[in-house]
C-alpha cells in the first residue's frame, strides 16, 4: 500500500512519519469497514420485512439491492465531497516544507475516492444480497 523508498538523505524522521501513517491509515480503513458491514447487518435486518413485502409485490432482487445499497454509497459519496478539500489543503500544507518538490498527481484523488467507495460498496454488499434473496414468506413469518 504505502512504499517509502531508502534514500540515505537525511529524511529518516519523514520516512519513520509516513510508515507510521501508512499503518495507522490501514487500521483506520479496516476498522471503518467492519463499522460498515456491522451498519449494514443492523439495517438490512430493520428492513427485512419492507424487503419482503416488495418481494411479494413484485420487485427485482437487484432492486431490493438497491434499496438497501443506496444509503451507503451516498453517505460515502458525502464523506468523499467532504474529505477531499479538507486532504488538498492538508497535503498542500505538508509539502510546503520540502525543498524538493513535484507537482501533485491529481488522480490520487480519483483513485482514493474509487477505491473507498468500492470498499463501501463491497463490505455491504454480501449482507445486502443475502437480504434480498431471502424469502419472503420466512421473513413475513418470523414477526
Amino acid at each position: 500500500m504505502c512504499r517509502i523508498a531508502n534514500q540515505g538523505n537525511g529524511l529518516t524522521g519523514e520516512r519513520n512519519t509516513m510508515t507510521l501513517v501508512c499503518i495507522f491509515t490501514g487500521l483506520s480503513v479496516l476498522i471503518s469497514a467492519l463499522g460498515l458491514f456491522a451498519m449494514s447487518i443492523y439495517y438490512a435486518e430493520q428492513q427485512k420485512k419492507s424487503i419482503a413485502l416488495h418481494k411479494i409485490a413484485g420487485a427485482e432482487t437487484h432492486q431490493a439491492v438497491l434499496k438497501l445499497s443506496r444509503p451507503f454509497v451516498v453517505a460515502s459519496l458525502i464523506a468523499i465531497v467532504i474529505a477531499t478539500p479538507i486532504s488538498i489543503k492538508l497535503m498542500q500544507h505538508y509539502l510546503e516544507g520540502f525543498y524538493n518538490r513535484i507537482p501533485f498527481p491529481w488522480w490520487v484523488l480519483i483513485a482514493a475516492a474509487m477505491i473507498s467507495l468500492a470498499i463501501s460498496v463491497f463490505s455491504i454488499l454480501s449482507q445486502t444480497l443475502k437480504t434480498a434473496c431471502a424469502n419472503p414468506i420466512e421473513s413475513i413469518k418470523t414477526e
